[in-house]
């Protein structure tokens, strides 16, 4: 596949930097990825995009610890892409070349996930060498902005701001009685969904996308596979890994106070939150509702 006009001039100029030949273009979402080919070898080309608006350096720093990681992970046995080149800054963009893996997205049941991510919750030790990814998001930190009211108010449609300040009065009345530390602390992938883990033959051939990646509770990591929507993914992890009274606290909490920081992001620089955040912060499940009903005694 032939990249978008806008995009062929920096992504011939890195190919031939790095010695390759563009093949097709494999998406992405963190990232912009393309097959190509080098020495007789399949590789993939990566384009960071700057989500979260870092700067050249700070970007570089994340993305030396997502190597550091991937190298990590692949001493421990997990199939991760390995870097081939140093980072190349190309085009007011970082891109490297990692190593290609095989395999193909594969339908997993709620079981199947649920043991897969609980796996990867293991990896306390690995998380206490690395130590979090620079400059990630503290979702968190909304609970404790004096000015996040203030911000949210900006918000240009009515019901849509009512919905912020909504989340945001029952987001801090929840925290209160909830002990962070009661959830450990591990490597969190942040996007381990079935669009990032390849199969061939039931075995688990590729991970996927670590631009996410930090270390953060257990229950972070739930959360992110859960997303208000794969209830049945979330109950069978609590049958795999069984989830402590905090962390059922936590779980709903954590949600709604990342949507609310990326709607945060997106006012403070200007800009109107997207269609996805707002939205997302309306969102309800059986699950969901319970735990409201348990946290705040009310419907969501």
């Amino acid at each position: 596949m032939i990249p978008p006009a806008s995009d062929v001039p920096a992504v011939m100029d890195v190919t031939r930097e790095f010695q390759v030949s563009l093949e097709r273009e494999l998406g992405g979402r963190s990232s912009t990825n393309w097959l190509v080919s080098g020495k007789n070898d399949a590789l993939v080309l990566r384009r960071y995009l700057d989500v979260l608006e870092l700067g050249p350096t700070m970007q570089r720093e994340a993305i030396d610890w997502q190597a550091q990681t991937r190298a990590r992970l692949h001493r421990a046995g997990w199939p991760v892409a390995a870097p081939i080149e140093e980072p190349l800054r190309s085009g007011g963009a970082w891109w490297t070349l990692e190593e290609w893996l095989p395999g193909t997205s594969a339908q997993m049941s709620p079981t199947q996930h649920a043991h897969l991510f609980a796996r990867w919750g293991n990896l306390v030790d690995l998380a206490e060498e690395l130590g979090p990814q620079p400059h990630r998001l503290d979702h968190l930190n909304v609970l404790v902005d004096d000015d996040a009211a203030q911000s949210f108010a900006e918000c240009a449609d009515e019901q849509d701001r009512g919905w912020l300040l909504r989340r945001l009065d029952q987001v801090r009345a929840g925290a209160q009685d909830v002990d962070w530390d009661a959830s450990p602390r591990t490597l969190v992938h942040g996007d381990l969904a079935g669009h990032n883990l390849l199969w061939s033959g039931g075995r688990l051939t590729g991970v996927l996308d670590l631009e996410l990646a930090t270390v953060d509770r257990r229950i972070t990591e739930a959360m992110l596979v859960w997303r208000c929507r794969h209830d049945d993914v979330l109950l069978a992890y609590d049958k795999v890994a069984k989830l402590n009274d905090q962390e059922w606290r936590m779980v709903l909490i954590d949600w709604w106070a990342l949507m609310l920081s990326l709607c945060l992001f997106h006012l403070r620089r200007g800009r109107q939150p997207g269609r996805w955040e707002l939205d997302a912060l309306r969102r309800t499940s059986p699950l969901s509702e319970k735990l409201s009903r348990d946290l705040f005694n009310v419907r969501p």
